[in-house]
């Protein structure tokens, strides 16, 4: 099982490559290692027949805003370590204000008010 930083060190390539066959590559590359897989991970954690409410990504505010703002603020310049990620990441974190958070939640507002008026049907919110 890989270590925290190796595992963080994949978030990170992931996220900046948006692609599972680089990571891996990067992975292997790195620590002359196959990366872990479904296969290599325990999944006895996983509980038993557990209703999960559905989720709509459209109506939760760290989707539809707060996570691309992170990540657009802290990969704005070019990031050339794991330190200097969290660094971004952190002063990304710092900079969301008030008023942000109140426009945040005036959209929520709004795309509620969208699932209300179509009754809870599929609706495509951009």
């Amino acid at each position: 099982m890989a270590d925290r930083m190796k595992k963080a060190q994949c978030v990170a390539w992931l996220i900046k490559t948006k692609s599972d066959t680089q990571t891996q590559r990067n992975y292997r590359t790195t620590y002359g290692e196959s990366p872990p897989s479904r296969s290599s991970i325990p999944l006895d954690w996983q509980g038993g027949p557990i209703a999960w409410p559905p989720r709509s990504p459209d109506l939760t505010p760290l989707d539809f805003f707060f996570w691309g703002y992170i990540k657009d603020t802290a990969y704005g310049t070019q990031v050339n370590s794991l330190e200097e990620l969290k660094q971004n990441i952190q002063t990304a974190v710092a900079t969301v204000d008030v008023s942000m958070l109140k426009r945040s939640w005036m959209e929520l507002e709004y795309r509620l008010d969208i699932v209300r008026a179509t009754k809870g049907s599929h609706v495509e919110i951009s």
